[in-house]
């Protein structure tokens, strides 16, 4: 079953400035798994740019890292015995309380094969990360006394102290392969997971400037159009600046990045065949342009970590965070570009944040200085056409990446306050009654005042097509007008009714979800704060139920932690151990709502974004 996830990549970039005067301590302790103090323990470091660091716990299970700067960090423990810990963060400021717990893990065997099903020997782990805990950067780790996870001969690779009843993500590579991402490896001691490398076509290359190498750039190769299927790491150059690596079918654009120098121009190119036959791709950086500038909060003082994001004409997109001044510096190899200011969360800019910039000339400019104050709130009142309060309408977003919801009270009243600047403007809006065929949609500017808001609903004739949305993965077609399958769980989280709760709820309209709280996607929480939304909207409505069901690969402990940590109330039921819902609704991907009607037919799985039409539509039959 394939499931998306969004993992934590580790990029050379342009995270930190030549003057960034971040510099932190990391401070923590290790423990047993008992929950004594751990001591004789090495303690790994991994810095995004700094690169690696090893030290040893003392016995209290005391380490100490010292002057990093800001950017993505993994802390790997690991005792005699081969068990582990760890964590991933951003580094933002210094960490003095920082806990690791070894955990009592189990071996997990991988069997590495070519597409004729032989053994590869020499294969080994880039990337492993412990379910959603922490990621080991096992290739940047192998050089500092951690060591390789090769295959051998008979192509097997042994990783010890994995999660018993859990799951880790692993990056393979192999110096003739395309590298593999496998998103969901369920640890199992008794069962070895197979994994077949596939050949890809060689692409190498030499990264220059001024026609001498550069060591430890960073080539990286993003596919286009992947709807994140395939997960690339970019790779380093060696101390001539020569690279190489094996990229499997599809087109990519591929560019070079380092620290010093402004990001190379991309360039695309397109995989239609595996063959013998190699692509010679290099890269030269250009002197750099420097474009520096101040970001302030409404108040006068420094706003830091806001980011500076620049598109420049020939394709070259960069970003950097400002410091604890509210200071950046970016470095660009084109004259004309664009730069978008987008403040920290909770803030937005005076005007809007997208600034065109031409250097004319010039080797450095200072950009005017950028003001952002509190993100404004929104609010209003939603009325029905002949004037009385709309009560129990449900209003979304449609236009941000992720959605916000809100529901007017009994006077028809709503509130909405934005987390972060949204990525668009204006805003788009549709409020919509939970029981009545009336909505209406509004937008809202947000860098001009926003007043008080007046939304007159309006009726309309629900849209009651199958499937209206494009790139539908779960198309259920075997499904639909059909009775739904019954439900078998082997744990239930707030319900307490029976282990057949369709059969329970017939009569009732039900939305059921397919979800996997790992998936930390922009689609995986936009469907859980949905479903929490709706959940909302419907109480007291005693003829519109909800449930959902969580991939049964997970220990119920860590089920019951998503529940608590996404503030779910919904019944939430943990499939069987062999998948046995999962398999009888084929849902291959997650997340999935299904729409059962009263008479316990399904009768919609692309529910996305018309939920509550769909709803009232199944509510009328």
């Amino acid at each position: 079953m394939k499931k998306w996830i969004y993992p934590v990549i580790f990029l050379a970039g342009s995270y930190l400035l030549n003057n960034f005067v971040f510099a932190y301590d990391i401070k923590g302790i290790v423990y047993q798994p008992d929950g004594k103090p751990a001591f004789d323990v090495d303690v790994w470091l991994v810095h995004a740019i700094q690169g690696t660091e090893k030290t040893k716990a003392d016995k209290e299970g005391n380490f100490v890292f010292s002057n990093y700067n800001f950017g993505e960090v993994s802390l790997i423990a690991r005792d005699k015995g081969q068990r582990i810990g760890g964590i991933s963060f951003v580094l933002m400021q210094d960490e003095r309380d920082i806990t690791i717990s070894l955990i009592e893990g189990t071996k997990q065997r991988l069997k590495i094969y070519n597409p004729n099903l032989n053994p590869i020997s020499g294969a080994y782990i880039r990337r492993l990360w412990i379910t959603d805990k922490f990621c080991v950067p096992a290739e940047e780790l192998a050089e500092q006394g951690y060591g390789w996870l090769r295959s051998n001969d008979e192509g097997e690779i042994i990783l010890p102290g994995m999660p018993v009843n859990g799951f880790i993500r692993i990056v393979v590579s192999h110096v003739d392969y395309a590298d593999t991402y496998l998103p969901f490896v369920p640890v199992n001691e008794k069962k070895s997971m197979d994994i077949i490398l596939q050949r890809g076509t060689l692409i190498r290359g030499r990264v220059v400037k001024d026609g001498k190498g550069i060591k430890n750039a960073s080539v990286i190769p993003l596919q286009k159009g992947a709807n994140n299927q395939r997960f690339i790491l970019p790779v380093k150059t060696d101390k001539e600046g020569l690279y190489r690596f094996h990229l499997d079918k599809g087109e990519y654009q591929i560019f070079a990045m380092h620290p010093d120098y402004p990001n190379t121009v991309p360039k695309e190119i397109s995989i239609t065949n595996i063959t013998e036959e190699e692509m010679v791709i290099d890269f030269a950086f250009q002197n750099p342009l420097y474009l520096q500038g101040v970001v302030l909060l409404y108040d006068g003082s420094p706003c830091k970590l806001a980011k500076i994001a620049i598109h420049e004409e020939n394709g070259v997109e960069d970003f950097v965070f400002t410091n604890e001044k509210g200071e950046y510096v970016l470095k660009s190899s084109s004259e004309k570009l664009k730069v978008k200011i987008l403040p920290p969360p909770g803030y937005i800019t005076e005007e809007i944040p997208e600034i065109p910039v031409d250097f004319k000339g010039e080797k450095r400019i200072t950009m005017p200085v950028v003001r952002v104050k509190k993100l404004p709130e929104i609010q209003g009142k939603v009325m029905f056409s002949d004037g009385k309060e709309g009560d129990r309408v449900f209003i979304y977003s449609k236009n941000l990446e992720l959605p916000y919801y809100a529901i007017t009270d009994k006077d028809g009243k709503f509130q909405i306050l934005l987390g972060i600047t949204p990525d668009t403007n204006p805003v788009q809006f549709v409020a919509e009654h939970a029981l009545r065929f009336v909505r209406n949609e509004f937008a809202v500017d947000m860098y001009n005042e926003i007043k008080p808001l007046n939304i007159v609903l309006n009726s309309y004739e629900p849209n009651q097509e199958k499937f209206v949305n494009k790139g539908y993965e779960n198309r259920l077609l075997t499904l639909i007008d059909k009775p739904a399958p019954d439900i078998k769980c082997r744990t239930w989280f707030n319900y307490k009714g029976s282990q057949n709760p369709l059969r329970e709820m017939e009569g009732n309209v039900i939305l059921l979800l397919f979800w996997g709280g790992f998936d930390r996607t922009p689609q995986g929480r936009k469907h859980i704060e949905e479903m929490r939304a709706l959940f909302d909207l419907y109480k007291g409505i005693s003829d519109v139920q909800f449930l959902s069901i969580h991939d049964g690969t997970f220990d119920d402990d860590e089920i019951q932690n998503y529940i608590k940590e996404y503030g779910i109330e919904f019944p939430v039921g943990v499939d069987t151990d062999d998948a046995t819902t999962f398999t009888q609704y084929t849902i291959a991907f997650v997340p999935q709502f299904v729409l059962i009607d009263k008479k316990g037919i399904i009768r919609y799985s692309d529910v996305e974004g018309r939920a509550v039409e769909l709803i009232k539509v199944l509510r009328r039959l």
